[in-house]
């Protein structure tokens, strides 16, 4: 049969208070085999899903923040 996988995919959007458009709208996806078909493996595997997509969110909102004029439009 196919080999255990574990996938994470998020949908973040980056919105200011008050703004129209959302500074940022985007899905992080990860995906990656699993070690063995365990519970435990799953809950690692997913764990560290979790924690590369918000890494990959928090580099998008830097370079957000880096921008010209991000001082005064940022949340």
């Amino acid at each position: 049969g196919p080999e255990p996988a574990a996938a994470v995919a998020l949908e973040l959007m980056l919105k200011q208070a008050g703004a129209n458009v959302p500074a940022l709208v985007r899905t992080y996806r990860w995906e990656t085999p699993l070690q063995n078909s365990s519970v435990s493996s799953a809950v690692i595997a997913i764990n560290q899903g979790l924690m590369d997509n918000f890494e990959r969110f928090l580099a998008d909102l830097a370079q957000i923040m880096n921008r010209p004029g991000a001082k005064d439009t940022a949340p």
